[in-house]
């Protein structure tokens, strides 16, 4: 039942982690609705496996994104990502342009175990690293999406406090995480992460402020499967001020992939030696 679920952090959002299919949390007393704490010691477990699970294999996919403001009309932009584990870090990336535009915009995101994570943008040639304030901000104007959804440094920050069941759609345990002193401009206080009861996979992740309003929610709608392996086909990152939504749509995928050339593609020095070439696609299914 749902093994191998590979799931983007909501926005288990692109990035796709094993779910701990061998894993299940203790239930406690559950009637009726009820989700009951579990143990610390338990929840700081459920923690650790998530916090320490990584891609099985390279994956790629097309992706299409609707940004539904308020008001206003809906404005859609097409993308792709590569994702995988390469040289000790989660590595992902991803282009994104609005359709019917020939411009994109092409990133790179590192996540390293200790829970720093780098951001460049390719421009010109070159990689022009993003500031640490910056992580929460959108990769394009108009969009919500940012490279904190899809780098999931978070998941690495000191500090995580275990703070009790829910149910969001289904029975989940609450998580907040600080925000460490480097990334203080970010404009968050924290992260909340909603993982699963029964998988340990995250179902919704929430930046807050200083007093635990939330200021942008991400949560998981779709999944599907391919080879044998789960993962997110769609998912919803909302601005809970403007009330603003972009919605996420995986269209094409190719998962347990071992790239052939992975450092053009992850290795931001090959990147720039390669003039910035966009990487090749593997042959995709389609959705």
């Amino acid at each position: 039942m749902l093994k191998n679920l590979f799931i983007l952090s909501t926005l288990a959002v692109l990035f796709f982690f094993p779910a701990l299919s061998a894993y299940s949390a203790p239930r406690g007393g559950v009637s009726a609705g009820k989700v009951s704490r579990i143990p610390q010691e338990d929840a700081m477990q459920m923690w650790d496996r998530f916090s320490r699970s990584n891609p099985s294999g390279g994956y790629c996919m097309d992706f299409e994104i609707s940004h539904l403001p308020r008001r206003g009309e809906a404005v859609e932009y097409i993308g792709t990502l590569w994702g995988g584990f390469h040289k000790g870090n989660n590595a992902l990336r991803i282009v994104i342009q609005k359709s019917g535009e020939d411009k994109y915009s092409d990133y790179l995101a590192i996540s390293k175990p200790d829970g720093s994570c780098e951001i460049f943008k390719f421009e010109d040639g070159k990689a022009v690293k993003i500031g640490d304030s910056d992580i929460s901000k959108p990769f394009i104007d108009g969009l919500i999406l940012t490279p904190l959804d899809l780098a999931m440094p978070y998941r690495s920050w000191p500090g995580v406090k275990y703070m009790g069941p829910d149910r969001i759609g289904q029975a989940v345990h609450l998580f907040d995480i600080p925000v460490p002193e480097k990334y203080s401009g970010a404009k968050f206080a924290f992260v909340r992460a909603a993982l699963g009861r029964d998988f340990g996979s995250p179902v919704q992740t929430q930046t807050l402020d200083e007093n635990s309003n939330p200021l942008r929610t991400l949560s998981v709608s779709a999944v599907k499967k391919q080879d044998g392996l789960w993962f997110v086909s769609k998912l919803e990152v909302r601005d809970e001020t403007l009330r603003d939504k972009d919605v996420l749509r995986i269209t094409k995928a190719a998962v347990k992939q071992n790239f052939t050339a992975p450092d053009k593609i992850f290795d931001k020095t090959s990147i720039e030696k390669n003039a910035c070439a966009l990487p090749d696609k593997p042959k995709m299914e389609r959705l």
